[in-house]
């Protein structure tokens, strides 16, 4: 044996010695394996990946290596592999996908027989990075006060962790007061208001890799919400309309006999208080019970 030193420049040779093997080189040796497969993960449509059973025998071309997954022959089993010698000591697994999620075992003997078969089995997984069923629309309008859910419908294996940001900040601090994160990994916001408008991200993430999917949360304000159409009517008997001309909110229209007012601010009993900036001289001057209002109601809760 040799030893050098790079640093110095030196090096040191050992005596030798005599190596002497002794016995029946033709004598056969039962089969045992050196090297056993191991437990292994991979990633979907990952090129190659390597399986190793190593045994040893004598006679060497007697020994015979033989590979199942879940117990059928792994020439049955419907995945692509290939060996990369004769004894068949490497299984290669190529392109894997979740179908290759499995038990393998190798299996030694000696073709002669003579000796009991010897095995070695390990776990294979293939993991899938996350993927969405649905992604989050890039808008998503919700009236002031209401309650939203923002869907993350994330796939994977393992199953994937959900974390949720708002404005690049997790939410975390903010679940238990009006935020919730439900068991399918979607976020709940109650009573909603401007200040919680902002840009929204779900990260799901897992061994395999990481996806995200984000939507900007508008709470509209009260002019802006969506009109239920409701319509109230100004009962006969009720000749007092209360008009506010300053308030500049609201948009009126007008017809022969009818008045359309949009957007009414309250509703009280059988009656509307109704505030406009428009004059209604035609029915703030009647005394008249015919006269009908009828009104588009704003329904914010």
């Amino acid at each position: 044996a040799r030893a050098i030193n790079t640093q110095l420049g030196k090096e040191e040779n050992s005596p030798f010695f005599k190596l002497q093997v002794t016995g029946d080189a033709n004598a056969e040796v039962a089969p045992s394996i050196i090297v056993k497969p191991q437990d292994t993960q991979i990633i979907k449509d990952q090129d190659v990946t390597y399986i190793h059973c190593i045994a040893n025998a004598r006679s060497l071309h007697e020994l015979r290596t033989l590979w199942t997954k879940d117990g059928i022959p792994i020439e049955n089993s419907r995945i692509s592999y290939s060996f990369n010698d004769s004894w068949n000591r490497t299984l290669a697994l190529i392109s894997a996908n979740i179908t290759y999620t499995g038990v393998y075992s190798c299996h030694v003997d000696l073709r002669s027989g003579g000796y009991p078969t010897v095995n070695a089995s390990a776990k294979v997984v293939v993991y899938e990075k996350p993927t969405f069923i649905t992604e989050l629309k890039r808008e998503t309008l919700s009236d002031y006060g209401s309650t939203v859910t923002l869907p993350c419908d994330a796939v994977g294996v393992p199953p994937p962790k959900i974390t949720w940001f708002r404005n690049a900040e997790p939410v975390d601090h903010l679940l238990g007061s009006r935020y919730a994160l439900e068991e399918d990994g979607s976020l709940t916001i109650k009573k909603l208001t401007m200040a919680d408008s902002g840009m929204f991200q779900c990260l799901a993430s897992n061994e395999a890799g990481e996806a995200s999917s984000y939507t900007w949360l508008k709470a509209k304000k009260g002019l802006e919400s969506r009109l239920k159409n409701r319509v109230a009517r100004w009962a006969a008997g009720y000749n007092v309309v209360r008009v506010r001309q300053s308030d500049r909110r609201f948009r009126f229209s007008q017809y022969p006999d009818i008045v359309v007012i949009v957007n009414t601010s309250a509703k009280h009993d059988d009656f509307l208080v109704c505030k406009t900036r428009c004059s209604l001289r035609n029915i703030i001057e009647s005394t008249r019970p015919t006269e009908r209002i009828m009104s588009l109601h704003n329904t914010i809760q």
